[in-house]
């Protein structure tokens, strides 16, 4: 079973931050998969433009993780997590 890493992604996060580590990370022979976080379960927009469907909120956090990864971006949300 692959170990779950989750990336944390606000409005307005840099989705250039995120394209390089999730496309190594979801490599088919590596043992990781990556799942997005957010507050809410509302969709998530880039600053590119790209709207993204959550796979999980902060109140839905699976109990076992092996990474979090914050994405840098102009959104405020990111503040009220660190």
């Amino acid at each position: 079973m692959k170990k779950e890493v989750l990336m944390f992604l606000s409005n307005g996060y840099a989705d250039w931050e995120s394209g390089y580590i999730s496309a190594e990370l979801n490599k088919q022979e590596s043992e990781y998969k990556v799942r997005t976080v957010a507050l809410t379960s509302d969709n998530v927009k880039s600053m590119g433009g790209f709207t993204v469907v959550p796979d999980y909120t902060l109140d839905s956090l699976p109990a076992q993780y092996e990474m979090l990864i914050l994405i840098g971006g102009t959104g405020p949300e990111i503040h009220w997590i660190i």
